[in-house]
């Protein structure tokens, strides 16, 4: 239990310190509301492409896009099962983090998933440059592209890198369902500053504000700690900040490495209606818990909190335990 617990610590210390995000192909947060297709708004060298990868139409929609809530719902997952590919390429342990990944997000909202399912529209794990995903369903396409590339790996023999992948391609994950940024939300000056000016310059674009029109915040609270949200020095050229919390407790813990919390897991569910499963169920969930969309006599809990009613309050080193995928 002692060496559980040092090295539990040392996990979230170390997330807090080296987080591997998309490698330069990072974007905003929030969710997505839609695109306009017949007239997308490029930013910077981005762009719609096309990769050959045994199909015929597998198009990559990068995250610098103006989005459009005319398409909403269509840039959800919302005909079925969401069919997904994985590059054979890839190797086992990066595999087993994205079956890992997409069980999270499975198990935690009503979203369903189906290795080599079939569909009008699918994703597909790649093994490209970097890390990266397109924001939403890309409803036009047969299938899109979220990379697992080389600077998004980690060893396999190292627990803490399995925990930093974990983490990195559920974030990516969020994206293709459909989340932007959190330091990108339309009410971000409130909590955060941005420093573009000592970003580099390619990925300046990447710290702008989303406008009300193109994006949602379900009345969710800003949460620093977000597995959506950048770091203080993400894209740093000159070692200062990038982001900074306007509150001081919280300069530090932005994108803290820990995996998705329960307000990316709200969010999620929030934007695919999952809690509407669970309305004609009386259960009574308490202290900001909400019915589970899988199993609605039992409550999704926050942090600090478990029991079938987020009645009983959780120790903290239980709470470190329980973090791990």
């Amino acid at each position: 239990m002692a060496c559980q617990f040092f090295l539990n610590v040392l996990v979230v210390a170390l997330t807090a310190i080296h987080l591997s995000d998309e490698h330069k192909m990072l974007t905003r947060a929030q969710a997505v509301v839609g695109h306009n297709a017949s007239s997308p708004k490029m930013e910077n060298h981005e762009r719609n492409t096309s990769a050959n990868l045994g199909r015929k139409s597998l198009v990559m929609r990068f995250k610098r896009q103006a989005y459009r809530d005319s398409n909403y719902p269509r840039t959800i997952w919302s005909d079925g099962p969401v069919p997904f590919t994985i590059d054979s390429r890839l190797p086992k342990h990066a595999r087993s983090i994205v079956l890992k990944s997409v069980a999270f997000w499975r198990d935690n909202t009503c979203i369903d998933f189906a290795f080599n399912g079939r569909g009008r529209n699918s994703i597909a794990f790649i093994r490209g440059k970097g890390c990266y995903s397109s924001i939403g369903r890309v409803w036009y396409a047969r299938s899109q592209a979220l990379s697992v590339g080389q600077e998004c790996e980690h060893s396999p023999n190292y627990r803490i890198m399995h925990f930093l992948q974990f983490h990195t391609i559920t974030h990516e994950l969020a994206h293709a369902l459909g989340i932007f940024h959190t330091q990108s939300r339309t009410d971000r000056d409130r909590y955060v500053t941005i420093i573009s000016g000592n970003a580099e310059h390619s990925q300046r674009s990447n710290f702008i504000a989303e406008s009300s029109r193109v994006s949602e915040n379900y009345g969710i609270p800003y949460e620093y700690g977000s597995v959506m949200h950048y770091r203080n020095h993400e894209f740093s050229v000159n070692n200062y900040p990038t982001v900074v919390a306007r509150d001081p407790l919280h300069r530090q813990t932005m994108g803290s490495g820990t995996g998705p919390s329960f307000l990316d897991v709200l969010l999620v569910n929030k934007h695919y209606n999952c809690l509407d499963r669970c309305k004609k169920y009386n259960t009574s969930c308490v202290n900001g818990g909400y019915p589970h969309p899988r199993r609605c006599d039992y409550c999704m809990c926050p942090s600090g909190f478990g029991g079938r009613f987020c009645e009983t309050k959780v120790a903290l080193l239980q709470r470190i335990i329980n973090a791990f995928p």
